[in-house]
């Protein structure tokens, strides 16, 4: 099997960006695309009478409206294949950022770049997205918490 990953950037999380994401996607790769993963988060890490009003929306417009959005298209696409040897007709998946607020301020302080101990790689993440992608049926995932073996918890 060939895997191949490409990135997609919208100007916002409207709706009408998702579908023309997807239309670029569709352009990109005239066959069939079995597998879709949205990484997009906007969290709001200040103490709630500091939220304002637009980080509100922001974080609705990426974490809900473009989600759905996203989910949407890519559930449309998958309709029309037939079922894979699996079972299935496609993959979704959700992500978070892989580097959260407590990485944020901990990669200040620590040269956590050199140490690959306490820092998680691109290729295993991948790997882990791909075993999603081909597992049976019969035991299916419903959350997966990637973390690197040595993190402190």
């Amino acid at each position: 099997m060939s895997l191949q990953a490409a990135a997609f950037p919208i100007a916002s999380y409207t709706p009408q960006e998702i579908r023309n994401a997807f239309s670029a996607i569709r352009a990109h790769w005239p066959s069939e695309i079995r597998g879709a993963l949205y990484n997009a988060a906007f969290g709001i890490w200040k103490p709630f009478l500091e939220v304002t009003e637009a980080e509100v929306r922001e974080s609705l417009d990426t974490n809900v409206t473009a989600a759905f959005a996203f989910a949407r298209e890519a559930i449309l696409g998958f309709k029309g294949l037939e079922v894979d040897e699996k079972g299935k007709r496609g993959t979704l998946l959700f992500t978070g950022r892989p580097c959260d607020n407590r990485w944020r301020s901990r990669a200040r302080g620590e040269a956590w770049v050199n140490n690959p101990d306490v820092r998680l790689e691109p290729d295993s993440i991948a790997k882990a997205y791909q075993y999603l992608t081909e597992q049976d049926r019969s035991a299916w995932t419903w959350e997966l918490d990637l973390r690197p073996a040595h993190e402190k918890w």
